[in-house]
C-alpha cells in the first residue's frame, strides 16, 4: 500500500581482506555499504549486527559506534542512516599489543635476520682469520 511503513532484514556472510603488517596473526577488515539506503525515500531506525567468528571474536575497530553484547555480537543503532559506510575490523585478542606487534615483525623479516646474521658471523669469521694470519706473520718476523 501506499505510504505503508515497511522493515527490511538483511544479512549475509562476508570475506574480509587480511592483514598481517601490525602482528603475527592477521586481522579481518569488512567494509558495508549503507549508502544505496540512501536512496530509499524515507529511512530511519538501522540497527547493525555483527555476528563474529569463534576465531576472531573481537572487533577492535570500527567507522561506526557498535557495542558489544553479552552474547559477542556487536550491535549499532542508528535513528537515521549514517553518513558513513560501515568499516570494522575483527581480531582474536582485544586488542593488538605490543607483544604481537613484536612478533609479527619478527614474522615478517625473519629472512632479513637470519641472512643479516649470516653475513655478519661469515664478516667475523673472516676477521678473526684475517688476526690470526696477521699475528702469526708479526711472530715469524719476531722469532727471527
Amino acid at each position: 500500500q501506499a505510504g505503508e511503513e515497511k522493515t527490511i532484514s538483511i544479512s549475509y556472510e562476508a570475506d574480509g581482506s587480511m592483514d598481517r603488517r601490525s602482528s603475527k596473526d592477521p586481522t579481518y577488515t569488512f567494509e558495508y555499504l549503507l549508502s544505496p539506503a540512501g536512496y530509499f525515500k524515507d529511512f530511519k531506525n538501522l540497527t547493525l549486527r555483527v555476528l563474529p567468528s569463534e576465531g576472531y571474536p573481537y572487533v577492535i575497530s570500527s567507522s561506526l559506534p557498535l557495542d558489544k553484547k553479552e552474547n559477542g555480537e556487536y550491535v549499532g543503532v542508528f535513528d537515521t542512516l549514517p553518513e558513513k559506510e560501515l568499516t570494522f575490523t575483527m581480531y582474536r585478542e582485544e586488542k593488538i599489543t605490543l607483544v604481537d606487534r613484536t612478533e609479527g615483525f619478527l614474522s615478517r623479516n625473519l629472512y632479513a635476520f637470519l641472512f643479516s646474521g649470516a653475513v655478519f658471523l661469515v664478516f667475523l669469521a673472516v676477521l678473526i682469520v684475517g688476526l690470526g694470519i696477521r699475528g702469526l706473520i708479526r711472530f715469524k718476523r719476531h722469532s727471527r
